[in-house]
């Protein structure tokens, strides 16, 4: 069977550090006797807009290799644009800022490496489809790595106001919006619910103004809560991770929510949670709800609306619900070839 490949460049992330990969590609590519094309995306979705035409150019003797040379944003934008064409596998080339998803894989250097790119072997991955209601809209959309909401959305739409003043790389900018995010600690009321298979809707429980109350069985938390993270994959934030049983293969989402606490007790946590280790510790027992579901919804119980990282990206919603779709996305592993 021929193979296509697409590389998609983004411009914006890492600074630019995607056009640098162009000529090492196309000669790389070449050499390989490849049939490639090379494709810079000008605003934002365009990753979206243009793999989704490749995958609608469906053809049986011919599979579609597509890659974000980009962060975890760009990769977010190409599955967001093929998912449910399966003809069609994904990689990435990582310039962006975190490059989180990448860090659930083993021997994560090869994914810089195009000729360990070009010889790896997908294998299907899970992703979380996601619909998002914000007052009369709502859009569906997938998310591959993680949500964030609250402290870690806070820090993301700081580190990325950050990112634009001279001097304040990606990591600096993320540590600073870290520091301005813990000096205000605002923690938010919300409500995570699951519903059991069967039984009832997700809009019948959201739209019920008791909603968590009348849910007991199925709340998964419902007050103040500090942060929350909700995953398909370990890692946010440049390595941070959050969410250390998730697995990408297991069909199932974890949620880890810290409570509302003192900036002292945060200050305690952090360094265990940013390496994972904080399910392990007394404070970490104390303060942080972790669960495993293949579906959720997540509403504040107050008048605002919830800033919601996902994959690196900011969105707002008055509630979201979400939902595993598993093996839904062939994921390129690189593999060196070995002389």
């Amino acid at each position: 069977m021929r193979k296509k490949y697409y590389f998609i460049l983004n411009p914006a992330a890492g600074q630019g550090k995607a056009l640098d990969l162009r000529d090492s590609i196309e000669e790389i590519a070449k050499k390989a006797n490849l049939d490639f094309e090379i494709y810079e995306t000008k605003e934002e979705l365009d990753g979206q807009v243009i793999t989704g035409d490749f995958a609608k150019l469906k053809d049986d003797d011919c599979s579609i290799r597509i890659y974000a040379c980009g962060g975890d944003g760009t990769l977010n934008e190409i599955i967001n644009g093929v998912i449910g064409f399966d003809n069609v596998e994904i990689g990435i080339i990582p310039t962006g800022t975190g490059n989180d998803f990448i860090r659930n894989f083993a021997r994560e250097e090869l994914f810089n490496d195009i000729k360990a790119q070009i010889n790896g072997d997908s294998i299907e991955v899970d992703t979380i489809r996601y619909r998002y209601y914000k007052n009369d809209y709502s859009q569906e959309r997938y998310c591959i790595n993680m949500f964030n909401i609250g402290f870690d959305s806070t820090v993301v739409e700081k580190a990325g106001n950050l990112k634009k003043l001279p001097g304040i790389s990606g990591n600096f900018a993320y540590t600073l919006g870290v520091a301005g995010t813990l000096l205000e600690k605002k923690a938010i009321d919300i409500a995570v619910v699951r519903k059991s298979k069967g039984k009832g809707d997700f809009n019948e429980i959201v739209d019920d103004s008791n909603h968590a109350k009348n849910y007991e069985k199925h709340v998964l938390f419902d007050g103040k809560a500090l942060l929350t993270a909700i995953g398909n994959g370990c890692f946010c934030g440049g390595g941070i991770k959050a969410l250390p049983k998730a697995s990408c293969t297991d069909g199932l989402m974890d949620v880890g929510i810290v409570k509302n606490c003192k900036r002292r007790e945060v200050a305690q946590l952090f360094g265990k949670y940013k390496k994972g280790e904080h399910l392990n510790t007394k404070l970490g027992k104390k303060l942080v709800t972790y669960v495993q579901t293949d579906n959720l919804i997540i509403k504040s119980n107050g008048m605002g609306d919830l800033l919601v990282s996902v994959d690196g990206e900011l969105e707002r919603a008055d509630w979201l619900e979400a939902v595993m779709e598993p093996k839904s996305i062939k994921f390129i592993v690189p593999k060196r070839i070995e002389n």
